[in-house]
């Protein structure tokens, strides 16, 4: 049997560990790709949510801002009622 030099011995365990340490930081690797991915799709699903939010909100800005346009434009037609009414019951 022919035996190797401990440099040698020393060599190959040193490759050895480099083989697997690259193996787990390959699985690492996938494994930070897959969370990755992960949180890529639920920031896409967020950002979705909250645009639809955003279109949601101009929607009653825009509904609050006609309302408001209506109210004044009841106010003024009560207003001039109110004058007319006044006027009649003076004139009688």
């Amino acid at each position: 049997m022919k035996t190797i030099s401990v440099n040698q011995d020393l060599l190959g365990i040193v490759a050895i560990g480099t083989i697997i340490g690259n193996l787990a930081q390959a699985n690492e690797m996938g494994a930070v790709k897959t969370q990755r991915n992960k949180l890529s799709v639920m920031y896409n699903k967020l950002t979705d949510h909250y645009k639809t939010l955003y279109h949601e909100y101009r929607a009653f800005l825009l509904v609050n801002e006609q309302l408001q346009s209506e109210v004044v434009s009841l106010r003024t037609e009560n207003s001039r009622l109110l004058n007319q009414i006044v006027l009649k019951g003076s004139a009688k």
